[in-house]
């Protein structure tokens, strides 16, 4: 609603900056608390959000944050569209190339990041792997949809 009710550019930052802020008190989120926050406060912030990150050429952290982004995205609605349409927006600016990539990187750490902490017993851990892949394989699909121009009959 803040974000909604500001009415200049300079406002609509502070309200990025204050996320940021909020983020890191009392110490960083993890990247999945981070991710649903950012899903539930909606395009226009998340779009925000993103784009402050690429202009100071973050993008390892765009990356990653985009990872699970999908993720959660495709935990809650079995889908990645928004995301895709999200990654489509910021690679309309200069920045395309470089976050690019990045994604695949950040995708393999996400993956590795989790097989390295699994306990082959522990039916979550596992659960959230193959979450990570699907979701991963998702955004690869609408991407490829898109781009080829192939309907998904």
């Amino acid at each position: 609603m803040l974000f909604r009710q500001t009415k200049t550019a300079e406002d609509k930052n502070n309200v990025i900056l204050l996320m940021e802020e909020m983020i890191k008190i009392p110490q960083n989120w993890l990247n999945e608390n981070m991710a649903s926050l950012l899903f539930f406060a909606g395009d226009d912030i998340t779009h925000q959000y993103f784009t402050s990150k690429m202009s100071s050429e973050n993008y390892a952290e765009v990356a990653q944050k985009l990872v699970y982004l999908t993720l959660i995205e495709h935990k809650l609605t079995r889908s990645t569209k928004l995301v895709y349409k999200l990654i489509e927006k910021l690679c309309s600016s200069e920045h395309k190339h470089k976050l690019m990539n990045e994604l695949p990187i950040a995708f393999c750490e996400a993956v590795s990041e989790i097989d390295g902490a699994i306990d082959l017993e522990d039916e979550r851990d596992i659960t959230e792997l193959h979450e990570i892949i699907a979701a991963q394989s998702d955004l690869m699909k609408n991407s490829l949809l898109n781009n080829f121009d192939v309907s998904s009959q």
